[in-house]
């Protein structure tokens, strides 16, 4: 929502457009962006500076517009769908991130199995999952029938081992190739393995990339080549 106070209508391309007027090396990285507010404007100034990151975390919560509609989002599936083939279509290597509530109230469970088979087919590369957490003073915890506990964790845990296969197999993809990775710190105190990320990897929430070989009188930005995969993870080489 970035700009309504200032332009009264959300400006986030503006601001990006400022930010790009520093003439250093950056990664500009943009998380929680709204379904309805990615518009074309955006997606030509990510495919514009590679300083953006060619990744977006876009919280997409559910898919069942029965459910979206008792959240309060003002987007349906075939929305999301059409954002996604947009941005997939525009973006070379675009990574994808996105984050689902299960469990929550009136939930049946082919609503959850339409989310289960959203995940299947669009193969977003990462995913976070919260199982509904009751609060009081919401119109969500007025909602009946609710789901229980013991549902919502079931249904949590198979939407991470649905995922779980989709990033594993995506990460396999990445062997032998090139990227360019940021080192955040040593990983051990002889500094002889260090941990980074490449552009697919946001901080704290996705992978690690180990990075050996690495000097760094060559800077934060290096190339490295993957050499394995640890599940979540990427063991590389500086080159």
């Amino acid at each position: 929502s970035y700009g309504i106070d200032l332009y009264k209508k959300p400006s986030l391309t503006t601001l990006i457009k400022n930010i790009l007027k520093i003439k250093k090396d950056f990664w500009l990285r943009l998380l929680y962006l709204f379904p309805s507010r990615i518009e074309d404007e955006l997606i030509e100034l990510i495919k514009s500076d590679e300083r953006i990151v060619k990744y977006l975390d876009i919280p997409i919560q559910h898919i069942n517009n029965r459910i979206l509609k008792l959240m309060n989002r003002d987007y349906q599936k075939k929305d999301i769908i059409k954002i996604i083939n947009k941005l997939r279509d525009k973006i070379d290597e675009i990574t994808i991130r996105s984050s689902f509530i299960v469990g929550f109230p009136t939930e049946t469970e082919e609503d959850f199995e339409e989310l289960v088979s959203f995940i299947k087919e669009q193969e977003l590369e990462h995913i976070g999952v919260f199982d509904y957490s009751p609060e009081e003073d919401t119109t969500a915890f007025k909602l009946r029938p609710s789901v229980s506990s013991q549902i919502r964790k079931k249904r949590k845990n198979i939407l991470l081992r649905t995922q779980k296969e989709i990033e594993i197999k995506k990460n396999k993809e990445k062997k032998g190739k090139i990227f360019k990775c940021l080192i955040d710190k040593p990983f051990d105190e002889l500094g002889a393995i260090y941990e980074g990320r490449i552009y697919s990897q946001a901080p704290e929430v996705d992978g690690i990339t180990y990075v050996k070989n690495y000097d760094f009188k060559k800077g934060l930005f290096v190339d490295v080549k993957i050499k394995s995969v640890n599940q979540y993870d990427l063991i590389a080489d500086c080159i």
